[in-house]
């Protein structure tokens, strides 16, 4: 039996709600509570398993949520070096996941031993990460407001999406439409706009301004079409579109 969950990040907890039960009853499923301030939540494809990075400690959790048993990596030369977690992303098939850090540093673990695989580093603290369907590229967003792509076979670089922005205090960007594209949104620096970006040129297409009063903290683009949610500090959740 597949159960759907779903996730709301508070100061220092993670609540979680199970989908299939009917929408009336609102009472979480599980609680879990960190010591420091939860900043990012990822869910591992199989369901069983959350990721959960804080705000100001390096260590990633990784969380049982039946046994709420937490789980981390044991070398303490794979963690990131300081600072707190921005960013988490796991790979469609479940067998990696992403971070990126307060210390310029994106690091790609395997999820079955838990341990770090590769690291990149960045000039700037990297906020957002995101596998591309395939596995084999991520795309990465820093506070010097570039989004960038990365091979992963090779390390290299392939493309960069700049916001206009050279310091940001938050950011992040992800592919859209069959990869086609990359929107991005900043906070910080005159955000609160939207912009997509051809995946392969690196072109802007459109900039959707004025979307938010304040800055954009968040958002989540549809793999199929070219539809996009933003969420900003101004409270309000809009939805765009590519036209």
């Amino acid at each position: 039996m597949i159960v759907f969950f779903r996730f709301i990040l508070l100061p220092r907890s993670i609540k979680v709600f199970d989908l299939t039960r009917p929408s009336q009853n609102k009472k979480s499923q599980t609680s879990i509570v960190d010591v420091y301030p939860v900043n990012a939540v990822c869910c591992h494809p199989c369901g069983d398993f959350v990721l959960a990075g804080t705000l100001l400690h390096r260590v990633i959790r990784m969380y049982d949520i039946h046994t709420l048993q937490c789980f981390s990596a044991y070398d303490n030369q794979h963690h990131h070096k300081s600072g707190g977690i921005n960013g988490l992303t796991c790979s469609d098939d479940g067998k990696a996941f992403a971070s990126a850090g307060q210390d310029c540093q994106v690091i790609l673990w395997d999820a079955v031993s838990n341990s770090m695989v590769n690291s990149i580093k960045l000039a700037k603290a990297a906020y957002s990460v995101q596998f591309s369907r395939s596995g084999k590229y991520l795309l990465t967003s820093s506070a010097d407001g570039i989004a960038r792509l990365f091979d992963l076979r090779t390390g290299k670089q392939l493309q960069l999406y700049s916001s206009g922005c050279s310091s940001v205090e938050s950011m992040f960007a992800c592919m859209s439409c069959q990869e086609r594209f990359v929107a991005t949104g900043v906070c910080g620096g005159g955000g609160g706009d939207v912009q997509f970006f051809d995946a392969f040129t690196g072109s802007l297409l459109v900039k959707k301004s004025g979307l938010h009063v304040s800055g954009v903290r968040s958002g989540c683009a549809s793999p199929i079409d070219s539809t996009f949610i933003s969420g900003g500090d101004d409270t309000k959740i809009r939805f765009a579109e590519l036209k």
